[in-house]
């Protein structure tokens, strides 16, 4: 097969797969399987044999070009038996996007804006070259007369609406080159995208990617109600790209309102001490803020005031880092197995443990902490050996939430 022959192959299977729906005994969801039955792969594969350039490849079975294509290109594997898939769904999104390109399908890119599987792919396509120019066009006329088309106030008809116009602002910075009339189009609905006022609004705009950014400045919208200025940050987490990322902190982490501030931490990207308001109740009471989740322990980085801290599952990236916590107090744990806890690198200076619904039995790894003076067990029925307390000579305050009475094990 020439390179053409597996680029024409490969980028049609993409576009196939991508709206692959399940087989009918299945659920039907919107979340389209990434892995297809070897024979349906087949299927697809071999009336496209004849128009391979090589001859000699006209005369191969879909057998021999399936094999070929997950032996040696490696976009393509076969993960268990019987099935074919793209080891990277960003593989296949390029390439069911040049599929769409060169095939003109912009009106089938259009009708697919409701979806968010497309929404890559549909992006990606204004800019590919097996569209060109013209292609990525059209792709954003099309966007643009669908979303026109839905002129309803009913919900869903204005998420049709607004997804459309923000699949163009994503488009529009991908066309291969810039059309000032097609821009202007598609700039004169922004209004109705920016700045986001809610939830859906926000995860629409999200769509648009780092074209939205310019548009998220803190300095244009602060001084609009919470619930705007949250879904602004809300935005730029979605979007989380390096320039979002930067945009938040360029403004939005010196917001002094709790739900903006809550967007912010929930990046996963900026150090809490950065958070001028986190930073404040941290110094003031010793705990973060109670609209923060802990999802990575690295974030806390910084907070030498940090006495208490809580934790939930998942466990939280790099746990690791706790070890060198050494102001650390007390710790809450909520749903956590007992077995991952007894892993976990914690520093010595701990005195107080809160554990609730933390399934398991074992809680003699406890026994490390000779200094330890409370802990609290809620929800913990499945703990069966307490005898380790007799170690904990410092103990004065236990709370247990036991299947059996505690006076068998006095304190």
């Amino acid at each position: 097969m020439t390179k053409n022959d597996k680029e024409m192959v490969l980028q049609r299977l993409a576009f196939d797969m991508m709206h692959n729906q399940p087989d009918s005994d299945e659920l039907q969801t919107s979340t389209y399987r990434m892995e297809i039955s070897r024979d349906k792969a087949l299927g697809w594969i071999s009336p496209r044999i004849l128009s391979f350039q090589n001859p000699e490849a006209r005369e191969c079975t879909a057998e021999e070009v399936l094999d070929h294509l997950i032996e040696r290109t490696g976009l393509l594997r076969e993960p268990a038996g019987g099935l074919v898939d793209f080891p990277h769904r960003t593989f296949q999104e390029y390439l069911a996007a040049c599929a769409a390109g060169g095939e003109g399908q912009e009106d089938f890119l259009a009708k697919q804006a409701d979806d968010d599987q497309w929404h890559e792919t549909i992006m990606l396509a204004a800019g590919t070259t097996t569209g060109g120019v013209g292609f990525g066009r059209a792709l954003i006329d099309a966007l643009i007369k669908r979303a026109e088309r839905h002129k309803s106030n009913r919900p869903r008809s204005q998420r049709v609406r607004k997804t459309c116009f923000a699949l163009a602002l994503g488009c529009l910075e991908n066309l291969r080159q810039q059309d000032p009339s097609l821009r202007d189009r598609v700039l004169s609905h922004l209004s109705e995208l920016v700045p986001p006022r809610n939830d859906v609004d926000a995860r629409i705009l999200a769509v648009a990617s780092d074209a939205a950014v310019p548009h998220l400045l803190y300095t244009d919208w602060k001084d609009e109600r919470t619930s705007t200025v949250a879904a602004c940050a809300q935005a730029l987490r979605l979007i989380g790209t390096t320039a979002a990322i930067r945009t938040l902190e360029h403004g939005y982490v010196s917001d002094s309102r709790g739900p903006v501030i809550a967007e912010v931490c929930r990046t996963g990207a900026i150090d809490y001490a950065k958070v001028r308001i986190v930073a404040q109740a941290v110094e003031k009471t010793g705990r973060l803020p109670s609209y923060i989740d802990v999802r990575d322990i690295t974030l806390v980085d910084g907070l030498e005031n940090l006495r208490h801290l809580e934790i939930s599952a998942p466990v939280p990236q790099h746990i690791e880092y706790i070890s060198p916590l050494s102001q650390l107090d007390s710790v809450s744990v909520n749903r956590i197995p007992l077995d991952d806890l007894r892993k976990f690198p914690w520093p010595s200076t701990i005195h107080d443990f809160a554990l609730a619904s933390c399934p398991g039995k074992k809680l003699s790894w406890l026994e490390q902490f000779p200094d330890l003076q409370r802990l609290s067990l809620f929800a913990s029925r499945d703990v069966s050996d307490l005898l380790f307390v007799e170690k904990l000579t410092k103990l004065t305050r236990l709370l247990p939430y036991i299947p059996y009475p505690w006076e068998d094990y006095p304190v």
